[in-house]
Formats: C-alpha cells, structure tokens, sequence
C-alpha cells in the first residue's frame, strides 16, 4: 500500500487551517457588528423614551395650565364681587313654569347647561365663550420654553396669537359641534332631595374632535440638543376632559328653588285668584269708567262723583302693602287716579307681598345659615344676614323690607292707552299699567374655603322667572267727562 506524501498532507492542514481561521475572523467580526448594532438600538430605544418621558411632563403641565385658567375664569364668570351685588345680573335659571310641570330638578340642569354653559351671545363680556377665549390666551401665555435635562421644550407656533385663536376656535367648535350629543356636566353631591356639595365636572369632549381639527392645535416641540431628534404633538390630548369645578353653584341654586321659588309661585297665586282674568293691573283697565285703586279689583262701571282724569293726590288703597306687616314696605309716591302711571306702586305691591310670603316660608325652615365645620356658617342667604333685607329704591319710594331674603325684585311693567274721553277733556287718553312678569334676585355667600378656587369668599346671584301673566292692552272704548246734568261724573259711553 502506497503512503500518502507527507508534503501533501501539510498542504492540506495548511488550507483547513486558513479555512478555518476566515470563518472564525468573519464570526467575531459579525459578533463585533451585532454588539454595535444592538447597543445603538438600545441607546436609540432609551432617546426616545426619555424624549416621551419629557414630552409626558411637558404635556400634563400644559393640561394643568389649561385646567387651573378654566375653574378661575368660571369662577369669574359664576360669581359676583360683593360691591357689585346691588347692580349684577343673576342667572335666571328657575322658572316657576318648570316648577309646575313637576319637572323642576332636570330643568334647572338643562337650564344651566344650555343657557350658561353653553349660551351663544353677542356680549363677550359676559359669556361662556368669553371663558374658553380668556382660558386659551392664558394656557399660551403662560407656556414658557424650558428644559428638562438635555430636552428643549417650547411651542411649534412662534407667534402665540395664533396659537391662542386656534385652540379658542377648535375648543369652541367642538363644544358647538357636540352640545347635542352628550352631557356636559355632572353634579357633586346634588340632587332634587338634597345638597350637601353641590360642585359640578365640566366635560369638554376632545375625543370628538375631527382629525383636521386636531391638526390645528397648537404643538409642543420637545427636542434632545444632544442628538437633535425632536417630537412634536398637541397640546391637549385627544380624550374627553373632566374638568372638576369646586363652585357650588348647584347648591345655590337648589337653595333658592327650596326657600325662594315658593313666593313667586304664591304671588302667581295671588293675581290668579283676583276678580278678574286680569289683575295685577292699576288705572283704567276695565270696561267701566272708574279706575282700579288695587291691582286685584276691577274698577266699576261709573264712577261716581269724580271727573274721568281723577282727583289730584288721589292714593292707591292700602291693600297694596304687605297686608301681615303693613307699616315694613311704605311708598313716599301717590299713585295719581287718572295719570299715566301706576309702575312704581305695582312694583312695590309685587315686593311686599313675595317678600311677605319668603320670610315665612324661612322662618319654617329656621333657617340661620348652613354650616360648616364647627357649625361655622359657610353658606348664606346674603341678605338675611345683619338684617340687609332687600334694599330700598329711593327713585320709586319705596323704602327697605328688612326681612326679605331677596336681593332684587322687579317687575316687568307694560302700560296702554286703553280709554279715550269726551266732554270736559274731551281727547284725552286714559291709562293701564299691567304687571307682566315678576323677576327675583338671590344672592348667596359662600366663605367655605374647600369650594373656592380663589379669594376668601365668592357670592352666586341666582334668578327666579315668573311665568307671564295677561296684560291689559285693549281698547276698552270711550268714557263721558261730566253728564248732562252738569255732574261731575265719568261714565261709560
């Protein structure tokens, strides 16, 4: 047998060996690469989560901003300064016609939701949309560009008025877009039984946003200054925000539905039971010729021993003061039988009587304030403490109710021209001034510092709107100033 040539066989060990040495060079280097390619996955997988991390804090401080401006500028808009109580609107949000339909705690929150939260006004002092307006400059304003380690955070839009209007206008559009769709509030520790709190949630619903209207938001740019790599994203995310709101306007509300609304309702009362369809009325409002001197009593056919334009000085009757006290609520003005007037007096019989009818109905419920933690009173009728009462109107002559928890009272007056004379005086016209609706003002304080969002106190003004009652405004037909036999009479033609 032939042995192999030794020179061949190193040959061959020769070339395994550089076989085997390439491939053990190509290993390590694909060792080498996977390490590197790994770790710069790695470093590249921490970059962006920490650019996430600080895009998250970015972001939620942004969302406390927004959240923070939106309960101030409620707060704002819900509630009075004390020294504007005697010339602040109120918020007419009861309305006895909810109140009879039995209806009355659904109503109030629709009332609240679609005429406060909700109103559409051309006064933007005075409007919701004033409040997502003002919420959205401050939120920009107030983002300033800062740093987070290596990370650059400022807004994409250089120029914050723009800003401003695209978050106003996308807010607004999306509340406008979905007032139908969902409900917008949800009430704290409030119902029709009772009201212990009384705060309420604002919804804003951002995940009904349309894509192209997201895109419109303002950006937050966060941006690594080591790397260079940058993210951008909105402001506000795409989510329904529930915004809690610690104003217990809810609870004002339900107090002046519980303790207030029952006078309105008793003095609807009042005129319905008159002697006729149509009282609550002064003057010449009935087919007769002889003027009514109380607002629940038709005048008589003549009217005897009198000329058709009255007696100077001529005073409406007592009855018009409240009737349980009559020396609280006096008038410094006579109501002149056959002149053209007859408001003043309507007004003040209106205040005597719901403010006569209120005080009673608190003294049932003994109330002396709601209290708070050591009894302290935290939530007050405004006017009943230090006996405030409702305010004298000097400019109508009537004096103080010293009793009333009532802030205001007014009364929606329409006179007409409703009698022509003939005879002594012939053209002239005779009068009817009618009552046509009633409009009651509340005012409560609140000093609980759990339910402010600023400031030691806040003051909700909150209205009652009485249903609309039948005015006198036709043409009842021709009175006689004196008779043939040289009297005085007036006499209906």
């Amino acid at each position: 047998m032939k042995i192999l040539n030794s020179k061949g066989f190193n040959l061959f060990s020769a070339l395994v060996a550089a076989i085997l040495l390439m491939t053990g060079v190509i290993l390590v280097n694909m060792l080498i690469n996977t390490e590197e390619t790994i770790g710069t996955e790695a470093y590249l997988m921490t970059n962006n989560f920490s650019l996430s991390d600080a895009a998250a804090i970015a972001r939620a401080d942004a969302l406390q901003t927004f959240n923070y401006n939106l309960r101030k500028q409620l707060e704002n808009y819900l509630t009075i300064d004390e020294e504007d109580i005697g010339s602040a609107s109120a918020f007419n949000v009861i309305k006895t016609d909810d109140i009879r339909t039995g209806e009355t705690w659904e109503k109030l929150k629709q009332n609240f939701e679609k005429s406060i939260l909700l109103a559409e006004s051309t006064d933007t002092q005075n409007n919701f949309e004033a409040v997502i307006q003002w919420t959205a400059e401050r939120t920009i304003n107030q983002f300033v560009e800062s740093r987070y380690g290596k990370y650059n955070i400022t807004l994409d839009e250089s120029d914050k008025s723009i800003a401003t209007t695209n978050l106003e206008e996308v807010l607004i559009k999306t509340i406008r877009e979905n007032r139908e769709e969902i409900d917008f509030l949800e009430i704290v520790g409030c119902n029709e039984s009772e009201c212990e709190i009384g705060t309420f949630y604002f919804i804003i619903p951002l995940d009904k946003m349309k894509p192209e209207e997201y895109e419109k938001l303002p950006l937050i740019v966060v941006k690594d200054l080591v790397s260079g790599e940058e993210i951008k994203f909105p402001i506000l995310p795409k989510t329904r925000l529930n915004i809690y709101v610690p104003l217990r306007f809810f609870k004002a509300i339900y107090e002046a539905w519980k303790k207030n609304s029952s006078a309105i309702i008793d003095f609807e009362d009042l005129l319905n039971n008159g002697q006729t369809l149509k009282t609550g009325m002064l003057g010449y409002c009935d087919i007769g010729c002889e003027p009514r001197n109380n607002p629940l009593i038709a005048g008589g056919t003549d009217w005897e021993s009198s000329n058709c334009i009255g007696i100077s000085g001529s005073q409406i009757m007592q009855e018009i003061t409240n009737t349980n006290n009559a020396n609280s609520l006096l008038y410094n003005s006579k109501y002149v039988i056959g002149q053209r007037n007859g408001a003043n007096e309507l007004n003040g019989f209106a205040r005597a009587n719901i403010c006569s009818s209120a005080e009673i109905t608190y003294s049932a419920f003994n109330y002396h304030g709601i209290g708070g933690i050591n009894n302290e009173k935290t939530f007050l009728n405004y006017n009943l403490e230090e006996s405030r009462g409702l305010p004298e109107k000097s400019s109508m002559g009537i004096k103080k109710y010293a009793n009333c928890p009532f802030n205001n009272i007014t009364t929606t007056i329409i006179s007409k021209n409703t009698k022509v004379i003939e005879g002594t005086g012939a053209g002239a016209t005779l009068d009817c001034a009618s009552i046509k609706q009633v409009n009651a003002e509340i005012i409560f304080e609140d000093n609980d510092l759990l339910y402010l969002v600023s400031g030691t106190k806040n003051f909700y003004a909150i209205g009652i709107t009485s249903k609309e009652f039948p005015t006198q405004e036709e043409d009842l037909g021709i009175c006689i100033n004196g008779s043939s036999d040289g009297s005085d009479k007036c006499k209906k033609k």
